[in-house]
């Protein structure tokens, strides 16, 4: 559909995703499946010490601690901020 012509494409088979229901039901499922808590998390989002090694919660600490990772990346949003990073992937991989 380059020309953007809805209608003939509808009419060739295409099937176009509605976006206010097909596409937020995509969402919805792509964020159950993807973003499922990791296994050594406890509902807060914060290590759990019985499964954790002395070294993961030596990084907990830090992290929450001296560190000040945490300000941002917060356990309550699995450590995400929200923002885009750039993490300079160059550095391992071979670019073009």
């Amino acid at each position: 559909m380059p020309d953007g012509d809805h209608v003939s494409a509808t009419r060739k088979g295409v099937n176009l995703l509605n976006r206010i229901n097909q596409v937020a039901m995509m969402v919805q499922i792509h964020n159950i499946i993807v973003l499922l808590p990791a296994p050594k998390l406890d509902p807060s989002g914060r290590l759990d010490p019985a499964l954790e090694t002395p070294q993961e919660l030596l990084g907990e600490r830090i992290s929450v601690g001296k560190g000040r990772c945490a300000d941002c990346h917060m356990p309550q949003t699995e450590f995400k901020d929200k923002n885009m990073h750039d993490l300079k992937l160059e550095r391992f991989y071979k670019v073009g």
